[in-house]
């Protein structure tokens, strides 16, 4: 018996819907989409043009199979070579799913709008990406108690070492040295200003001069992935995590390690006097506003995700005054944080993921992970284990709390 084949129109716009979608897909995952977010987006986008799609994704990559179960499948595998968080370009690549699902869109104008994505110059310039790193550092050592000269080091520290990330980051045999030269620079840092001022707090410094480098969200990320079943992916997103924090461990060990070469002992990390609420208050919506370049977020989604990272704040913050521990809180914040973007969501008929990143990022643990790794190079294996695993009860309470969030109120779009 002769297999059953496709209609000739069918067949012509198999071929065609498939590489779109996969172009789709990379370009979303290159851009930041979560792997489960994108695999039931492309199922959507294939079932509204009545063909069915198996999508498997990981950070890296997208294998996807599409059919009527009347032919043989079409694949595509699609390599994903770099990838970041651009915000404006995911909103941007959320139309071009809605038109490719309902219609709107045909292959040839989504392809034309995907080149146009891809073609558009950053929406922020170099400068005001680097001025953001400073803004952040400087943020995190006011949060982490550094005195007004720490918090002016740490801005100094996150410019030049921002500006040293995008100079590495352009060229291919030095993007991964990223986070060993932050990690360097930063070391680098503390050790001049131990040298000037011994009595100075290194703790805020070396955390603040690395926040923007530390993957407290991709370990987010990679935990709430395991919460929603996409496996691979998620333990792909927890050991790159775990890369990124042993790169910065190294870059600022390699400096300790010099350091007691000359001086014969380096202090430990000593922390500073814990801020003010109000300064932390501050110190919050200045990080909020730092982070929207830094995650390239639309102007109009600008005052949103601020508003939303202050609400989580605010709410974390509620909840450790209400006696609930650091997991807990950040369980609250997390799901304040998540209601209020699927609320945004549908308000805006925008991806949640537009003001959901830069809000819960103020909560990520990726500072408390640093630390951890730090206390086992001093030689206590015990208190870094203690606040590895604290690290990890936070991200997993914030990935459990924004799939609460989901539950309790859809954000009715799929991105």
């Amino acid at each position: 018996m002769e297999p059953t084949t496709l209609p000739v129109d069918r067949c012509a716009r198999r071929e065609p819907l498939a590489d779109a979608l996969a172009r789709l897909g990379r370009l979303l995952l290159g851009y930041g989409c979560a792997t489960h977010r994108l695999e039931t987006a492309l199922q959507w986008a294939a079932a509204a043009h009545r063909f069915h799609a198996d999508v498997f994704a990981v950070p890296t990559g997208l294998w996807m199979s599409l059919d009527d179960q009347r032919a043989p499948p079409t694949i595509r595998l699609v390599r994903v070579q770099r990838w970041g968080i651009a915000l404006d370009r995911l909103a941007d690549l959320d139309a071009v799913f809605n038109g490719l699902a309902d219609g709107s869109l045909d292959v040839a104008a989504a392809h034309a709008r995907m080149d146009a994505i891809e073609a558009a110059p950053p929406r922020f310039p170099p400068w005001a990406v680097v001025l953001a790193g400073a803004l952040a550092s400087g943020s995190a050592a006011t949060a982490f108690g550094a005195t007004p000269l720490g918090v002016a080091l740490a801005t100094a520290v996150g410019l030049i070492s921002v500006t040293l990330g995008l100079q590495l980051g352009r060229r291919g045999r030095t993007r991964l040295l990223v986070d060993f030269a932050a990690g360097v620079v930063v070391g680098l840092a503390a050790w001049a200003a131990a040298a000037h001022d011994p009595s100075l707090a290194r703790k805020p410094l070396v955390l603040g001069g690395l926040i923007v480098n530390v993957p407290g969200l991709t370990l987010t990320a990679g935990l709430a992935e395991l919460a929603h079943k996409n496996l691979v992916s998620g333990a792909a997103r927890l050991l790159d995590a775990t890369m990124v924090f042993l790169s910065l461990l190294f870059g600022v060990g390699a400096v300790w390690a010099l350091e007691k070469a000359v001086t014969g002992a380096v202090p430990p990390l000593a922390g500073g006097a814990p801020p003010a609420l109000w300064v932390s208050a501050v110190a919050s919506a200045a990080a909020g506003l730092a982070f929207l370049p830094l995650f390239a977020v639309h102007r109009p989604d600008a005052a949103p995700a601020v508003l939303g990272g202050l609400l989580a704040w605010g709410a974390a913050i509620t909840a450790e005054r209400l006696g609930l521990t650091g997991p807990a809180a950040a369980f609250v914040g997390a799901l304040i944080c998540g209601l209020y973007a699927n609320l945004f969501a549908r308000w805006r008929d925008r991806p949640a993921q537009v003001v959901l990143v830069p809000a819960i990022v103020l909560l990520v643990p990726g500072a408390l992970g640093f630390a951890s790794i730090d206390r086992m190079l001093y030689g206590d294996p015990s208190a870094g284990l203690v606040s590895a695993m604290q690290t990890l009860l936070i991200a997993a309470a914030l990935a459990l709390g924004l799939v609460l969030a989901n539950a309790a109120v859809p954000p009715r779009k799929v991105l």
